[in-house]
């Protein structure tokens, strides 16, 4: 069997040739798919941006509170009231006098009205006088003492047994020197209500008892 002789040189130059353009234009017509399918610049998702770090916010300074104006207040430890020489002693049914049979040693007679010369410590002898003159002034009371300091040998006597009339000796107020029965000047005493005056002061219609006392008597501790 003859042998069937090969391609010529021309005919496998233009196979080549034609390989070559072929090639070509697969290579561009991938391009041109790979630019159609690929995002534009100008349609490009932007990015996102990074979280801006939040920051604190300051705290405002405490505004400086301003000190307080010092306001004087009672002092409770000021002065006993257990001894029997302070102006604040207390003494009652349940809390005798310490001596029982204690005497001021500042008693003076006290330049007020009176149905008998009343006697109290110097610094509540000054304090009555004061509040009378300001009843007569400011209320155009006339007042007066009914009594006032009472000693242990005075209690004793007029001391009836009775708890709810009189105090103990030893127990008494009046012993203290610091407290006065005082009532009105003109010795007129409340019975009946009536409208009030300078003199009636409680406003009740007065009699008179005819003792020269009040029966409106009010006890008044001078501290």
């Amino acid at each position: 069997m003859a042998t069937r002789p090969g391609p010529s040189p021309r005919v496998r130059r233009n196979r080549l040739i034609a390989g070559l353009v072929v090639a070509m234009l697969v290579v561009v017509a991938s391009a041109w798919v790979i630019a159609a399918l690929a995002p534009s610049a100008g349609s490009a998702s932007p990015s996102p941006s990074p979280s801006a770090t939040p920051t604190a916010t300051p705290r405002p300074a405490p505004t400086a509170t301003a000190t307080p104006t010092p306001v004087d207040t009672f002092d409770k430890a000021a002065h006993s009231i257990d001894d029997p020489d302070s102006i604040w002693v207390v003494v009652d049914k349940l809390r005798p006098l310490n001596p029982a049979d204690y005497e001021p040693s500042d008693l003076v007679v006290v330049p007020v009205a009176h149905t008998w010369e009343p006697l109290m410590r110097a610094e509540a002898a000054d304090a009555i006088v004061r509040m009378f003159q300001a009843a007569a002034d400011e209320a155009g009371l006339s007042l007066a003492s009914n009594s006032a300091y009472r000693s242990y040998g005075s209690q004793e006597r007029i001391y009836d047994g009775d708890d709810t009339l009189t105090a103990r000796p030893g127990f008494s107020e009046h012993q203290t020197g610091l407290t006065m029965d005082i009532g009105a000047e003109s010795g007129y005493c409340s019975s009946t209500c009536a409208s009030p005056t300078p003199q009636r002061g409680s406003g009740c219609a007065t009699t008179p008892t005819g003792s020269g006392s009040c029966c409106g008597t009010r006890r008044i501790r001078s501290t």
